[in-house]
């Protein structure tokens, strides 16, 4: 992706939104109820599993150009 790529701004924008939701879930859990973690958690997994495939994904589109370039 290049900084004239359309598609990085929403993504960015949706990505940011996930990182603060999670944080601020995840600052609310530790801090209020030490307890019910279970239950914060629930909410908390789909979140970092879509951070997860998002890296992983970049991880390889970043080495496969790489390779690319080299070729």
């Amino acid at each position: 992706m290049t900084a004239a790529d359309p598609e990085i701004k929403p993504r960015a924008l949706v990505l940011g939104f996930i990182v603060l939701t999670a944080l601020n879930l995840y600052g609310v859990s530790t801090s209020i109820s030490l307890s019910e973690n279970y239950r914060y958690r629930f909410n908390i997994e789909p979140l970092f599993m879509v951070l997860m495939v998002t890296a992983a994904t970049d991880l390889i589109r970043r080495v496969r150009a790489q390779f690319a370039r080299r070729s």
